[in-house]
């Protein structure tokens, strides 16, 4: 996998040094933080894949709270956190490992 683009406030965490490509190490992380806006947020990633592990963790209550999953994911593009509550705009914290 290679990054083109890291969505802002996202990190890449890993214990393996990049190659020179700028390709990920197995076993790496990525993470970021973000406020749904009518429930939702899209994520785009092109590093996420229909098999990838994303942890969700609410950081601040806005809104009305719902539960918190994980939809729509475009192996190489975007995935959705969704809340199942409209009315949602928490600040959350996701992470994807690989």
């Amino acid at each position: 996998n290679k990054i083109n683009t890291i969505t802002t406030g996202s990190s890449v965490m890993s214990s393996q040094k990049w190659g020179e490509n700028r390709s990920l190490p197995a076993g790496y992380e990525q993470s970021g933080r973000v406020t749904l806006a009518a429930g939702t947020k899209t994520i785009s990633n092109d590093t996420i894949s229909s098999s990838s592990n994303i942890s969700l963790s609410r950081q601040g209550v806005g809104g009305t709270l719902g539960q918190l999953y994980v939809a729509n994911i475009v192996d190489g593009t975007t995935f959705d956190i969704v809340s199942s509550d409209l009315g949602d705009l928490s600040d959350v914290f996701w992470k994807i490992e690989n």
